[in-house]
């Protein structure tokens, strides 16, 4: 007798498949920008390359070992001599911990670990805000469609802006990982502070703890923390009860600063004992006023309203060999005069936004009116202020951009999104079903096409994803085997800028220490301590006199075990002598 398929458990699940309108309805802009953001990463993606250059943290090429290192980061024995660690390394601990749980999944490539935890925080980023749009910023002030439809554009913009672009260009983990931090640190905490309950703490805490990796470069803590100062105000002045408020200001600071006393406190250490070491390192004394007077160079309203900074005029060697402007693509994007009116007219709805925040009074506005004057303070030049008064704390804001172009991009993006509230308000009177529809893709595609380079692989630089050498790889896999209490000088040294030319392509701080257990003398880190500094003045003296028996007393001194000449180091304009 054939089997009755009416009966419920055969039927065709009608039921669920009705309900999948109604969950696309309900989080259709978190899924678009899942889509939108994962395409943009599989458009700077080339497969079989590293992502490595510039100031890179490569613990992708031995992730047991620099997992060690984030544990036991006080003292940093690998560097040079072995010096006090002057920056948070311990803060990298949970990415490098994630790392090393991709190096245990069989058949996995090296070379993509970077890739995935770069495009991570990507991901987070637009994510974050919309959240923090619609849930905190909208939150009973309009209708679900119109609170979707405006969030929506608002992490569409955080994600297509050029300071987004510029953060991602040459990938740096502190960086990329505070873009995609912020947005949910604040979502969380300004949850608590409307309403506050312990789990919501809790929640905070273990955020901060994995945001740490943003902190690497302990400035941007910092920053965080100044930009904090805005929302416990409108806090404090928004609610009556002025103790209870108090009180829920202390218990998030508490969960916010808690978590990173694992990385906080050695830095404190080494700015009480050490601080002035960075100062007065030889590379800092040229750097820091010309990086500074770079930062000024676009510290006017125009920039600042396209959100460009001084790499739009950074000079990096090209393909040909020769110098040319490191975004040199985006440079000729801009100079069309269509793409430009494009510009600052989202900018213009970021100025209706500012005004219409006002009257429409929105939640928190007042948190990023003083987020978005804190940002403004520093770009425009504030930071003078500061460094006059203040040379160590100058030194740590001595590139402005790179510290407030994520909250500031942050904050366009909240008044992006509040300015097409109004664009919403305005064509409402057309009584039409396609006002929604038309207006985000409108608004969609002038994002996308003022960003369309970042469409086509410019929004990470190609010369940042280049094959290594496989030489590296038998080198790295060589000293593994070797005594780690042994020291490598590395070789050439033909300029004290820790900053070297390869003829791979790659360009940057240096990469080695992160494939060896062996400690190395490299140049990258005598802005930390003067030992190194010094060593590097006498062996170049040594080198470059021809003086072997000089050479050979510095061998001793500092009692350098191996001597690594690497080849493929050049000079970038082809002539200087590398000893």
């Amino acid at each position: 007798m054939p089997k009755n398929i009416t009966k419920a458990k055969h039927r065709f699940p009608l039921r669920q498949i009705r309900h999948l309108p109604v969950t696309f309805r309900r989080y259709w802009p978190i899924i678009l920008l899942l889509i939108i953001t994962l395409s943009l990463a599989f458009l700077n993606y080339e497969p079989g390359t590293f992502l490595i250059g510039w100031d890179n943290l490569s613990s992708e090429l031995a992730p047991a070992i620099n997992l060690k290192r984030a544990l036991f980061s006080v003292w940093e024995e690998y560097q040079s001599l072995g010096l006090l660690g002057g920056i948070g390394h311990a803060a990298d601990l949970p990415r490098v911990f994630v790392l090393y749980l991709f190096s245990l999944i069989p058949g996995l490539p090296v070379s993509l670990f970077r890739y995935l935890s770069t495009f991570f925080p990507l991901v987070l980023g637009p994510i974050g805000t919309y959240l923090f749009l619609y849930h905190r910023l909208f939150k009973n002030k309009l209708d679900s469609r119109t609170s979707q439809s405006a969030s929506f554009l608002g992490g569409l913009f955080y994600l297509l802006n050029l300071a987004t672009m510029q953060t991602f260009f040459t990938p740096f983990e502190s960086f990329v990982y505070f873009y995609g931090a912020f947005p949910f640190l604040l979502y969380f905490l300004t949850g608590y502070l409307e309403s506050p309950r312990f789990f919501s703490l809790i929640v905070i805490f273990l955020l901060s703890f994995f945001s740490s990796p943003s902190f690497y470069i302990e400035t941007i803590f910092v920053v965080f923390c100044l930009l904090l100062i805005p929302i416990f105000i409108d806090t404090l002045l928004s609610q009556k009860n002025k103790i209870a408020s108090l009180k829920k200001i202390a218990a998030s600071l508490f969960s916010i600063t808690v978590p990173n006393l694992f990385w906080l406190l050695p830095v404190i250490f080494f700015v009480i004992t050490n601080g002035q070491v960075g100062v007065q390192a030889k590379i800092n004394l040229v750097t820091s006023p010309e990086t500074y007077l770079r930062n000024l160079q676009f510290g006017n309203l125009l920039d600042i309203a396209l959100l460009k900074g001084f790499f739009f005029n950074f000079l990096d060697l090209s393909g040909l060999g020769k110098f040319d402007y490191l975004l040199s693509v985006w440079r000729t994007h801009l100079a069309i005069p269509f793409i430009g009116i494009i510009g600052f007219l989202l900018f213009a709805i970021v100025i209706v936004g500012c005004y219409y925040s006002i009257t429409k009074k929105f939640s928190w506005t007042k948190s990023l009116f003083g987020i978005l004057v804190t940002c403004l303070f520093f770009l425009l030049g504030g930071g003078l202020i500061i460094n006059t008064a203040l040379p160590l704390a100058g030194e740590l804001f001595r590139s402005p951009f790179t510290k407030f172009s994520t909250p500031l991009s942050f904050t366009y993006a909240c008044f992006f999104s509040i300015g097409t509230v109004f664009l919403l308000d305005l064509f409402t009177f057309l009584h039409n079903r396609f006002t929604y529809p038309l207006t985000l893709f409108t608004v969609s595609l002038l994002l996308v096409v003022f960003m369309s380079p970042a469409f086509s692989g410019n929004f990470i630089d190609s010369n940042m994803r280049l094959t290594l050498p496989q030489e590296y790889l038998d080198l790295f896999s060589y000293l593994h085997t070797q005594d780690s209490a042994t020291r490598i000088a590395n070789f050439p040294q033909y300029t004290f800028w820790g900053w070297n030319y390869y003829d791979w392509g790659y360009r940057g701080s240096g990469f080695l220490w992160y494939g060896i257990k062996q400690p190395i003398l490299d140049r990258a880190f005598d802005v930390w301590d003067r030992s190194s500094e010094k060593y590097y003045e006498e062996v170049s003296s040594a080198i470059f006199s021809n003086n072997q028996t000089e050479f050979e007393k510095i061998i001793d001194k500092y009692a350098i075990n191996w001597v690594l000449l690497d080849k493929h180091v050049i000079s970038p304009d082809g002539k200087t002598d590398l000893g």
